[in-house]
């Protein structure tokens, strides 16, 4: 997405690693990859009937700040060959050495092979945990080294505690893209029907990386919280509403026996509002 209403996801981005700044290192470098966010108030105002577990709103899942490869891009290092293809999404990057944040450098890699999973805590404290990961999934980058537009260097991330210098490549144009959506088969958030109660019902907030379900307590971010899962009181006498993540859903009826509930929701917040999913990591996919 590259609307300039969206450039507060680079603003976000800024913050986080003023945050990291002040971290103290762990490993001789670090990195930061750029924030999963999505976007609450891209969500169409919508009604229906649902049984338990029928998603109601599914949101993809984007980075803040990322780029899309135009052409493959093929390195060449000691004997071996690395071809990026054509329309990968690479994610932003910042590197930390020793104590200096590299800001200025704009590097972009392959997605992290350690999964985003999260702390037996959950989402609490997102900002507060581990900002930096030690590099020990290898990942491949690339550099805009003199800052004209064009990718001309590749690095490799994960070999030890260096930045290992994979040497020139072919320059190729690149556009830094906002909130650009990852994989909206695979990475996405959902809120889902959960269990109906005699007076309340219950709506799940899921989120799911690389087609696998994150498991945690709570979500927050800026203003927006959410808990995996939101239960609310319906019936006579009662507001049969619920405020949830930027957005309001009614529930019309409900039925117990039949776990069914029809519901009216609608986006209370602009495309400019989005919500950052934290990035502690604690496991490792196995590929």
């Amino acid at each position: 997405m590259k609307s300039s209403r969206f450039f507060a996801a680079a603003a976000m981005m800024s913050a986080a690693l003023g945050i990291v700044a002040s971290a103290k290192a762990q490993d001789a470098v670090e990195w930061r990859q750029s924030p999963i966010i999505f976007l609450p108030g891209e969500a169409e105002a919508g009604e229906g009937d649902f049984v338990q577990g029928d998603p109601l709103v599914t949101f993809p899942l984007r980075w803040a700040l990322s780029t899309r490869l135009v052409e493959d891009v093929v390195i060449s290092a000691e004997g071996e060959e690395i071809v990026l293809g054509q329309g990968e999404l690479l994610p932003r990057v910042v590197l930390k050495e020793g104590d200096q944040l590299q800001r200025e450098r704009m590097i972009f890699c392959t997605r992290s092979r350690v999964a985003e999973s999260l702390e037996s805590s959950g989402f609490l404290g997102m900002m507060g945990g581990p900002l930096f990961n030690s590099l020990r999934d290898g990942q491949t980058c690339l550099e805009d080294t003199d800052h004209d537009g064009y990718l001309d260097h590749a690095l490799a991330l994960g070999e030890g505690d260096e930045i290992l210098d994979l040497g020139t490549v072919s320059k190729l144009a690149y556009e830094e893209l906002l909130a650009e959506p990852i994989n909206p088969t695979r990475d996405y958030a959902q809120i889902s029907l959960g269990n109906i109660g005699s007076r309340r019902i219950t709506l799940n907030f899921r989120v799911y990386q690389r087609g696998n379900r994150r498991n945690f307590d709570s979500l927050r971010s800026g203003g927006f919280y959410a808990q995996g899962s939101n239960r609310f009181r319906y019936g006579d006498g009662e507001s049969n509403m619920l405020p949830l993540l930027g957005m309001l859903f009614v529930v019309g009826s409900a039925d117990r026996k039949e776990k069914r509930a029809s519901f009216t929701w609608n986006s209370r917040v602009g495309l400019d509002t989005f919500i950052v999913i934290p990035n502690i990591v604690t496991a490792r996919y196995g590929w």
